[in-house]
C-alpha cells in the first residue's frame, strides 16, 4: 500500500530566522522514477511570543522628490534579550495616513508621491514623519542627480 495525497512532511525551521512570509515547494521521486515538484506554498514565520518593546529607524524621512523611495526598519526587543527584524512580519503593520502624499507597503517600503507631510503609523502607534518636498523652503532644494 502507498501513501496517496495528500501528502504530509515535517519542516524544521531555524530559530534564527527572521519573522515573515516564505515560499516553499517539495521535490520528490514517484513510484515511476520520474520526478515530481509540488505547487508552491507561502508559510508564515512567526515568534509565538511578543517582543517588550519595538522601535523604528528612522523616525523621520526626508524626500526631495516624488517617486524618491525609503525604507524603514523594526526591530522588536524579547524578554529573553534577544533583537529580532520585525520589518517583513506579517504581525506588522503599515499604514500611511495621507496615501496622496506617500504610499508604504507591507513590507515598510515608503513611495513619495507628492508634495506634503504625512506620517507613516505602524502597528497602530508607532509614528514615522514623512516629508515630501523642501522641508526648508527659505534653502535652495539640492540638485538630485
Amino acid at each position: 500500500m502507498r501513501d496517496l495525497p495528500p501528502y504530509k512532511f515535517t519542516i524544521k525551521i531555524p530559530s534564527d530566522i527572521e519573522p515573515g512570509v516564505y515560499t516553499i515547494a517539495a521535490s520528490g521521486t514517484r513510484a515511476d522514477g520520474e520526478n515530481d515538484d509540488s505547487e508552491y506554498v507561502d508559510i508564515d514565520v512567526e515568534r509565538p511570543d511578543a517582543p517588550v518593546s519595538i522601535t523604528v529607524e528612522p523616525d523621520k524621512v526626508t524626500f526631495y522628490t516624488t517617486g524618491q523611495k525609503s525604507a524603514v526598519r523594526v526591530v522588536g526587543k524579547y524578554a529573553d534579550g534577544s533583537t529580532v527584524d520585525l520589518t517583513k512580519s506579517e504581525q506588522t503593520t503599515y499604514v500611511s495616513t495621507d496615501p496622496n502624499i506617500a504610499k508604504v507597503s507591507k513590507d515598510g517600503f515608503i513611495t513619495a508621491l507628492a508634495p506634503g507631510s504625512t506620517e507613516i503609523v505602524i502597528n497602530q502607534d508607532i509614528i514615522v514623519k514623512v516629508i515630501v518636498g523642501n522641508p526648508r523652503p527659505d534653502l535652495p532644494m539640492p540638485k538630485i542627480r
